[in-house]
């Protein structure tokens, strides 16, 4: 009688469980941002000598995998589309629970953005910080993330089912996920890319222009914020701006503004390399080496992670961890997919308007071409 009860009850578990537990897993959105910030959890703890932190111009821009096999050092993105200043220091502290990188780059873009209190400024702000806090895991550090900028709903940061649930779309990105979490690390390292190519008429060159502009008051409390939290870190902070074209008076302003930050930074005491005046020693052609004015494609993405690679390594003289074995096959087989990735791109490049990243899909395709 008592294994019958027993029996029963488990029955009424799995029946309850089962569905809950396919619901938490199925119903969450999944794209590049959230498999980005996934692999960053499946890398060895305490095995990255630098962390990139930023928005869409470094994933898009910068390729760590590449940069292994070419200089050694292991390095990872934790940047979301889109990412805020204001996520900079939430994300630097959940980097130490994890690793302890010699060095941190930290792309200041996003830093001219000005918002205002409107509807739509207010929702863009909140979905980037669940692009971000979507594959979070639990912690303190998400609790204080959350509850300062979620002033409501804040339950379905902590589960995301809550905010998904009825999305049936999600359940395709599940199974990117589930790819990833069966071969235990992020091959391309959240590396994105497109072969399309925004044209333009004109281009400005700016490589010798120092002009100054100005950010508003709350941009320069955010940028103050971060310089003031980065004071405090056991860490080599390198401020960076990623290479910009410069094809109208809109950007032109822009500029002038990255500017603006880059001598507050100077001022402040930090490094600060700004990539939009060095479009000639980065040898980018800006026909073919953008995908619009404010991001490189994959081939503009192996130019930049060489020079920039190169400058690393040879500004701050560090010596790269001592991998595992596991771990070095692991960055080894990185450094192969970016290869790869990059043939494919040269061979694709003219085909229909096509986004790339981490989906098996894409995988299969790479593995095609060994």
């Amino acid at each position: 009688m008592k294994k019958v009860y027993i029996k029963r009850l488990l029955t009424i578990v799995s029946l309850i469980v089962i569905p809950l537990v396919f619901v938490m897993t199925t119903q969450n959105r999944v794209d590049h941002n959230t498999l980005r910030i996934q692999g960053f959890y499946q890398e060895e703890r305490n095995s990255l000598d630098v962390v990139f932190i930023g928005s869409s111009h470094v994933y898009t821009g910068y390729a760590p995998g590449y940069a292994y096999g070419k200089f050694g050092y292991t390095s990872y993105n934790i940047s979301v589309e889109s990412n805020r200043l204001d996520f900079y220091q939430y994300q630097i502290k959940e980097v130490f629970s994890y690793q302890n990188p010699k060095l941190f780059v930290i792309d200041v873009s996003e830093g001219i953005r000005e918002e205002s209190d409107n509807e739509d400024d207010k929702a863009q702000f909140i979905a980037t910080l669940r692009k971000y806090t979507d594959s979070m895991p639990l912690s303190m550090n998400k609790v204080e993330l959350v509850n300062e900028f979620a002033d409501k709903e804040k339950m379905s940061f902590f589960f995301p089912f809550i905010m998904y649930h009825g999305q049936l779309s999600n359940i395709g990105g599940v199974r990117s996920r589930v790819a990833q979490d069966l071969r235990g690390t992020a091959y391309l390292k959240g590396e994105v890319s497109t072969n399309h190519i925004t044209n333009y008429s004109t281009l400005q060159d700016v490589s010798n222009d120092y002009s100054i502009g100005r950010i508003s008051a709350q941009a320069e409390n955010r940028l103050n914020k971060l310089l003031s939290y980065c004071r405090n870190i056991d860490a080599k902070v390198l401020f960076v701006i990623f290479p910009h074209r410069i094809t109208c008076d809109r950007e032109y302003t822009e500029f002038i503004n990255r500017n603006y930050m880059e001598q507050k930074i100077l001022a402040a005491g930090f490094d600060i390399i700004n990539f939009d005046r060095m479009l000639d020693e980065l040898q980018l052609n800006p026909e073919s080496d953008y995908y619009d004015n404010e991001h490189l494609n994959a081939q503009g993405q192996k130019k930049m992670t060489e020079y920039f690679g190169a400058l690393i390594m040879d500004k701050y003289q560090f010596t790269p961890i001592v991998q595992s074995a596991s771990n070095q096959e692991r960055w080894e087989k990185s450094y192969r997919y970016i290869k790869l990735f990059q043939d494919y791109f040269q061979l694709h490049k003219n085909d229909a308007e096509t986004w790339w990243y981490e989906k098996p899909s894409l995988i299969r395709e790479l593995d095609a071409l060994k």
